[in-house]
């Protein structure tokens, strides 16, 4: 959509609005990433560790379930690393010079 030069039935295109021109979207595209890659981050280390939590509630702790604990600390240390990171950048987005 970013792209789009096409016209469509009333003349207009995408392409037209600066809102809407790659060269502008580039860099809010790749924030979007990272925010998707956060959420997913997040989904699946609040899944594992619900699971970590039922393998150790029936058969008890032992080396499997200490190290997918260690991976989850891991995963939520990496989440804070990406939310700390949103933040600075909706920071910097909300307070920039504009023309």
């Amino acid at each position: 959509m970013a792209a789009d030069r096409t016209q469509g039935w009333s003349g207009d295109s995408f392409d037209r609005y600066k809102e809407y021109s790659s060269s502008d979207s580039k860099g809010k595209l790749k924030d979007f990433r990272w925010q998707i890659l956060a959420y997913l981050l997040i989904s699946a280390s609040s899944a594992a560790a619900s699971r970590v939590d039922d393998w150790q509630a029936n058969w008890g702790k032992d080396e499997f379930t200490e190290k997918a604990s260690a991976s989850i600390s891991m995963a939520f240390l990496a989440f804070l690393g990406f939310a700390m990171s949103s933040l600075i950048s909706g920071y910097n987005l909300c307070n920039r010079d504009l023309p």
